[in-house]
């Protein structure tokens, strides 16, 4: 630039992009060191180093703001399901194709599965929450109750067979996971469980399941030591169908 004169070039054609070939003179594209270029139809401004085009601000990885940024709409878009959206006072990621949102209310809509990683909830408030049921169908002589799968589940015993339990997945010592198994026996005849000795039930008494047919029997099961023990209940006995 001579005498600090601002030099500006500027295109309506989109895509159309400077370049440091050659010269003024065999290159209508070309822009020297410090000098600015505008696409107005792109709306995107590019400068030179002299040597390579640089995009404004395509290079800066952070930025700093002391006093209030006003944006009316933001898309950062790196594909169709990989956007960052604010526009009428709602904020959108969408990863993969599923969105969480963030709006002007009292409101968080997350319209797909949140994973946390073992990271914490402080101090929430739950207004009418529900829990994944894990039905394990009819089982026969063995069944393991994956924790990282639900904390309930549903089975339903086979006629004359005992169901030897194991429990799957534990937490990590220093976290509790309270879960429910419901083992209802079948139409016909009568199923029995057997229980990991992990399990410990109150003064040491192993309870005897219903033998009715169709009949419910529901268990509750604590375990915070990693599933060293897990404290059992008989929570409820032959609850009919």
């Amino acid at each position: 630039m001579v005498n600090n004169v601002l030099q500006v070039k500027r295109t309506s054609t989109s895509g159309r992009t400077p370049n440091t070939t050659a010269s003024y003179a065999t290159n209508t594209q070309y822009i020297a060191a410090g000098e600015f270029a505008l696409n107005m139809a792109d709306g995107i401004l590019y400068s030179s180093n002299g040597t390579a085009v640089i995009t404004v601000g395509a290079n800066l990885v952070n930025q700093n703001i002391s006093n209030t940024l006003q944006v009316a709409n933001i898309n950062f878009e790196s594909t169709a399901n990989n956007q960052l959206v604010y526009s009428a006072n709602t904020l959108t990621i969408r990863s993969g194709g599923a969105n969480v949102i963030f709006a002007n209310t009292t409101t968080v809509a997350a319209r797909a599965n949140v994973a946390m990683a073992n990271n914490y909830f402080t101090e929430p408030t739950l207004k009418s929450y529900k829990e994944y049921t894990e039905i394990g169908g009819t089982v026969t002589t063995s069944y393991t109750a994956n924790l990282a799968l639900s904390n309930i589940f549903t089975l339903t015993g086979t006629n004359g067979s005992n169901c030897v339990f194991t429990i799957g997945s534990p937490p990590v010592s220093g976290n509790a996971q309270m879960f429910t198994i419901v083992f209802k026996q079948p139409a016909t005849g009568s199923a029995n469980v057997t229980w990991p000795a992990a399990v410990k039930w109150s003064y040491g008494d192993t309870p005897v399941i219903s033998s009715t047919v169709n009949a419910r029997d529901v268990f509750t099961f604590l375990t915070f030591d990693g599933g060293t023990t897990y404290l059992g209940a008989y929570s409820m006995a032959n609850v009919a169908s």
